[in-house]
C-alpha cells in the first residue's frame, strides 16, 4: 500500500500574531488566511505520474477522508474538498489585506542580518520605525 497522511496543526496557527489592536482582528485574520493556505495546499489534486511507465490510482474501495483529531484524541469526520478550501482561502485572503501578487527580489545578506538580530533588536528597530512613520 501507499499512503498519503497529512497533518494541519492548529496549535501552531494558533501560536501566530499580528500587530493589532485590543481586539484581535488583525492577529484573526492573519490565522485564517494561513489556514486558508494549509487547507488549498492539503486538499489539491496531486500528480500521480511517478516516472514513466508508473503512474498511481486511487483505490476505489478505499476513498480519500479527512478528520478533525482533537487534543484528547477523539476523531471526528471531515467534508472538505479542493473547492471550499479555495473558496475559505480566498475570503481570508481577502479579509487579511492580500492584494495583487508582485515580483519582489530577495536579498539573502538581509535577511542573514535580520535574522541574526535578537528579539531586543527587532523591537528597538520596529519602535525607531514606527516613530518615523509618526514624523513622515
Amino acid at each position: 500500500d501507499i499512503r498519503r497522511d497529512i497533518a494541519l496543526n492548529l496549535v501552531a496557527i494558533r501560536a501566530l500574531a499580528a500587530d493589532d489592536g485590543p481586539d484581535g482582528s488583525r492577529t484573526l485574520a492573519l490565522r485564517r488566511y494561513i489556514l486558508g493556505l494549509a487547507l488549498v495546499a492539503t486538499t489539491a489534486p496531486i500528480d500521480t505520474n511517478l516516472r514513466e511507465g508508473c503512474l498511481l490510482v486511487v483505490d476505489a474501495e478505499r476513498p480519500s477522508f479527512f478528520e478533525l483529531v482533537s487534543h484528547d484524541g477523539m476523531r471526528h469526520k471531515l467534508e472538505l474538498d479542493h473547492a471550499t478550501a479555495l473558496a475559505f482561502a480566498q475570503r481570508a485572503a481577502s479579509a487579511f489585506g492580500v492584494g495583487q501578487g508582485r515580483a519582489e527580489v530577495f536579498e539573502q545578506s538581509a535577511a542573514q542580518v535580520l535574522l541574526s538580530q535578537t528579539k531586543e533588536e527587532v523591537k528597538r528597530q520596529r519602535r525607531q520605525a514606527a516613530r518615523s512613520e509618526e514624523g513622515a
